[in-house]
């Protein structure tokens, strides 16, 4: 029965109704149960690469680390594991090779893309120390080499260079062979030139894809959003 003008429904109902636990892996195993083919741009030294070999007990797994200290821990992780194919090179727009800056510390930060000259107002220690030529090669290239016709989801994690891994995904994303993305977010200026939300959410509308939900956002102590997670997946007609 509809409620009366002027009165709320319960607070109790309303929390049933509009919230819930997000968790993107759940939600994926969801959209696509028999998911069989993953990409994992940014892979680092395999730290999502594992949870989704758990996850995801069919699916063979791409995980692409270009930093070569990195892919050598990827590989040494995952060197017993045949559904994961470890590749050393960037996802890029194109094919060819790059500058990555490179953390002395933190490699999870290391970027194709040199440091904003304010990202010490959220990460700490943000100048990068040395710079490695990596190879680059786009999606879409790749998955004619190896004959992959479809990418059941494809996650992103290349600290702004996000922008560009989706322009070599193009052909795919023109039809709709990625099933669904999980593509992290940077809203404070962290790397010179990143992608914005704006910019990664309109580019990907031009292919008919929308946003499902946000997740995992990090704050800094004045609660200034910093960054987080999306998915997107292609809309309804």
């Amino acid at each position: 029965m509809a409620q009366p003008i002027g009165s709320e429904a319960p607070v109790a109902e309303k929390f049933a109704r509009g919230f819930r636990p997000k968790d993107w892996v759940a939600d994926h195993q969801k959209f696509i149960p028999e998911t069989a083919t993953i990409f994992d741009i940014g892979a680092n030294v395999g730290q999502t690469t594992a949870l989704l070999v758990e996850a995801f007990a069919k699916a063979r797994i791409y995980a692409f680390e270009p930093y070569p200290a990195s892919a050598a821990k990827l590989r040494s992780r995952f060197r017993e594991q045949p559904r994961v194919t470890c590749v050393e090179a960037a996802a890029d727009a194109t094919n060819g090779t790059k500058t990555m800056h490179v953390h002395a510390e933190l490699s999870v930060t290391n970027s194709l893309l040199p440091f904003h000259a304010d990202s010490g107002k959220y990460m700490p220690q943000s100048a990068p120390s040395t710079e490695q030529a990596v190879s680059t090669v786009s999606l879409d290239s790749y998955c004619v080499s190896e004959g992959i016709d479809r990418i059941d989801l494809l996650k992103i994690d290349t600290q702004g260079f996000e922008r560009q891994v989706l322009e070599g995904t193009q052909g795919l994303l023109s039809r709709k062979a990625v099933a669904s993305l999980y593509c992290e977010m940077i809203f404070v200026p962290v790397y010179r030139g990143q992608a914005t939300f704006y910019d990664l959410a309109g580019y990907l509308g031009r292919f008919g894809y929308g946003l499902y939900d946000f997740y995992d956002f990090v704050y800094d102590s004045t609660g200034q959003l910093k960054w987080g997670n999306a998915v997107f997946r292609p809309m309804q007609p």
